[in-house]
């Protein structure tokens, strides 16, 4: 996740200071096949191969929405 470090210290945190940031939702992550233990905060992450990660602490929605639609794609 090495890529949003550019954008977070030259611009979030420069300009928004009182401010978290908290990756949930990375679609276009990296190369990654897993999450490390110190990106806790991503519940999911889609990577540059399509493999669709979810987070050691993903909300339930999410878990909910990936069975839902690997429940849909697997009826066709």
């Amino acid at each position: 996740m090495q890529n949003y470090d550019f954008i977070e210290n030259e611009y979030i945190k420069k300009y928004y200071p009182k401010y978290s940031i908290l990756r949930t939702l990375v679609l276009y992550g990296s190369n990654e096949e897993e999450l490390a233990e110190q990106e806790v905060k991503i519940g999911f992450l889609l990577n540059v191969r399509g493999k669709m990660i979810l987070g050691i602490q993903a909300p339930k929605l999410f878990i909910q929405s990936l069975n839902n639609l690997l429940r849909f794609w697997n009826q066709q």
